[in-house]
C-alpha cells in the first residue's frame, strides 16, 4: 500500500514507542541494583519543579523522662529536622534514522526492522552503561585518566572514576566506559582542554581503541589530543562546563556514602552544621593503605549503622574482586555464605555475611565495601523515561538534512534519605 511520507515516518515513530519502551525499562532494571525499582525505591512524591526536596530527621531522645508522683513531666522540646535539596539532572540517548531508509524499506519491512533494531540497541546500550557508570560513580563524571604522553596521538588510559589505586587494579580499569567512536572532553583538573579535536574547540573523536587485560593498561588513539597531559580527566563531551568542580550528571553511590571527604556539603546540607549527616565510612589504620579484610572490620561498621543509627543492614555492595577477597576470608574462618537473594523475584543473589547479601559488580572499584539500608537510599524522578516529542511522534527532522532523530531521555537523581543508615569500609587488601 502506498503511504505519505508522515505517514512512513509515524509508522516507525510508533514502533519505537510501543515496542522498544517496555524493553528499555526491564533491560534498565538488570543494568544494576540500583536501577532496579524492586529493590530501590522510585520516589516522585518529593519532587518539587527541577529538584527532590527530601525530609530529613536527625538523633533525638528528647522530651521523654521518668517522674515521681505529682513531678513535672519531661518538657517537650523539638526534634532535629532539615530539608535536603537536589538537582534533577538530564540524561539523553539521540539516534538517528535516514528518512530514505524508511521510504525505500516499506516493502522490506523485515530487513528494516532489524536495522532498527540493531541501532536502538546500540545506543540503548551506551545509554545505560553511563546509567549505571552514573550510579556507581562519585557525581564527578569522570571516565578514567591520561597515563604517559602522546605518540602519534595515541595514549594510554588508567583510574576509571579518576580513581588512583595502584594496588587495587586501577592500573588496567580505564576503559570501562570507553570505545571508538566517541567523542570527549579532557580537563586539568576544572579546567577544559581547549584545543583538541579535529575542530580545535575541544572535543576530541575517538578513532581506535585497543583493550586493557588485567593490569595492563588500554590504548586510545585520537584525531587531535590538544595540550593533554600525564593525570589529566577524560569525560564525555558536553557532561561538565569548561571550568566548574561539578558535573551535569546525577550522584553516584560514593559520593552517597561519604564521609565529608568528597564533599562538605552534600545535598544542600552542610556536614558542618550537621555533623551527623555523613555516612559511617571506616579506613584502614593508615588511610589510603590497604590492609587485610577482617570480620572485626566489617562489623565495625555493620554495629555503627544498627547501635549508633539505629539502621538495619540489608546489603552489602562491592567489586567482584573485593567479594572474591570475602569468600576467601569466610572460607578460612568457615563461615556459612549460603546465598541469598536480595529482592523478592530473586533477581540478585550473592553470599552472605551475618545473613546479609553482598551484592558484586564487575564496574564498580575495588578495595572497598558498601553496607547499605536499602531503604536509605532512592531514585528521583518526575516521570519515567521516555522518548521526546518530536515533529511526528518522536521522530525529529534534522535540519538540512533528509534524516531523522530520535531522543530519549531521564530527568532524574540519585539521592539519599537516610545518610546515617549507610557505612563504608575502605582500604581492603584483594587476595585475588
Amino acid at each position: 500500500m502506498a503511504a505519505t511520507d508522515t505517514t512512513v515516518i509515524s509508522d516507525y515513530s510508533d514502533f519505537l514507542k510501543e515496542f522498544y519502551l517496555p524493553v528499555i525499562q526491564q533491560e534498565r532494571k538488570r543494568r544494576n541494583v540500583f536501577l532496579d525499582d524492586e529493590v530501590i525505591k522510585f520516589d516522585r512524591e518529593h519532587i518539587a519543579g527541577k529538584y527532590a526536596l527530601i525530609p530529613v530527621e536527625f538523633r533525638f531522645f528528647g522530651g521523654t523522662g521518668s517522674r515521681a508522683e505529682n513531678g513535672m513531666m519531661p518538657i517537650p522540646d523539638a526534634g532535629q529536622y532539615d530539608t535536603a535539596k537536589v538537582s534533577l539532572v538530564y540524561s539523553f540517548m539521540t539516534m538517528q534514522l535516514s528518512k530514505q531508509l524508511m521510504q525505500l524499506s516499506e516493502g522490506e519491512r523485515a530487513s528494516f526492522n532489524n536495522a532498527v533494531a540493531q541501532i536502538t540497541a546500540t545506543n540503548m546500550n551506551s545509554w545505560l552503561t553511563h546509567l549505571s557508570r552514573m550510579v556507581l560513580g562519585n557525581g564527578l563524571a569522570v571516565l578514567c585518566m591520561v597515563d604517559g604522553t602522546a605518540t602519534s596521538h595515541a595514549f594510554d588510559i588508567d583510574n576509571a572514576y579518576g580513581i588512583s589505586a595502584t594496588d587495587l587494579g586501577s592500573n588496567g580499569n580505564g576503559d570501562l566506559f570507553i570505545s571508538e567512536n566517541m567523542r570527549i572532553n579532557v580537563f586539568n583538573g576544572n579546567t577544559k582542554i581547549t584545543d583538541g579535536g579535529s575542530g580545535g574547540d575541544g572535543v576530541i573523536a575517538i578513532s581506535a581503541f585497543t583493550r586493557g587485560d588485567g593490569d595492563t593498561e588500554a590504548t586510545i588513539t585520537v584525531d587531535d589530543e590538544g595540550t593533554i597531559a600525564d593525570g589529566y580527566n577524560i569525560v564525555l563531551d558536553g557532561v561538565k562546563a569548561t571550568a566548574a568542580s561539578g558535573s551535569y550528571e546525577a550522584n553516584g553511590l560514593m559520593l552517597c556514602i561519604d564521609d565529608g571527604t568528597l564533599a562538605g556539603t552534600f545535598q544542600n546540607i552542610s556536614s558542618t552544621t550537621r555533623p551527623e549527616y555523613v555516612a559511617w565510612v571506616k579506613y584502614g589504620d593508615t588511610p589510603g593503605t590497604v590492609e587485610p579484610l577482617t570480620r572485626a572490620r566489617m562489623n565495625a561498621v555493620k554495629k555503627n549503622i544498627e547501635m549508633r543509627a539505629g539502621g538495619k543492614v540489608d546489603m552489602i555492595f562491592c567489586g567482584v574482586d573485593t567479594m572474591e577477597t570475602y569468600l576467601e576470608l569466610a572460607d578460612s574462618l568457615s563461615l556459612v555464605t549460603n546465598q541469598k537473594a536480595l529482592d523478592a523475584a530473586g533477581n540478585w543473589e550473592g553470599p552472605t555475611f551475618m545473613g546479609i547479601p553482598i551484592i558484586s559488580d564487575p564496574n564498580y572499584v575495588e578495595g572497598r565495601m558498601e553496607f547499605i539500608q536499602r531503604d536509605a537510599l532512592a531514585i528521583y524522578e518526575d516521570r519515567p523515561a521516555d522518548w521526546v516529542a518530536g515533529d511526528v511522534g518522536v521522530l525529529q527532522k534534522v535540519a538540512g538534512y533528509a534524516n531523522y532523530v530520535a531522543e530519549f531521555c531521564w530527568f532524574w537523581q540519585f539521592g539519599v534519605r537516610c545518610r546515617s543508615h549507610l557505612g563504608s569500609l575502605r582500604d581492603i587488601e584483594l587476595t585475588v
